[in-house]
């Protein structure tokens, strides 16, 4: 059975309703926020760092261009796309990636 999903981001110039001042020189035309849309339902930023709670699913987004930057230099793109490893039981991957002990495990393996 096919299986699509439909993810919108969206970068969004917010009123002053959603920014916590406004001044004379901020122009709607700028943008402010940017949030995702998942299957018509807002997926929530929290988890990217600076990023607050939002009903609206909303994040400043020089918080959020600044919270990717980080979580990019914490992933390991060849380890993941690469790695030959064994996913743990039971599964406590939170993040997207193998725990730092077992990282640390399959690489030591793969190298002997």
């Amino acid at each position: 059975m096919p299986f699509a999903a439909n993810l919108v981001g969206q970068v969004l110039s917010c009123p002053s309703a959603f920014s916590t001042h406004q001044t004379p020189n901020t122009s709607l035309s700028n943008p402010t926020h940017i949030r995702w849309i998942v299957n018509d339902s807002v997926l929530p930023l929290t988890g990217i760092q600076g990023c607050e709670t939002n009903q609206y699913g909303l994040c400043k987004i020089g918080a959020f261009i600044e919270g990717m930057k980080t979580r990019i230099k914490e992933i390991d793109f060849m380890f993941a796309c690469y790695g030959n490893y064994t996913f743990p039981d039971p599964d406590n991957i939170v993040d997207g990636q193998l725990p730092m002990e077992l990282r640390h495990r399959e690489e030591n393996r793969a190298r002997d």
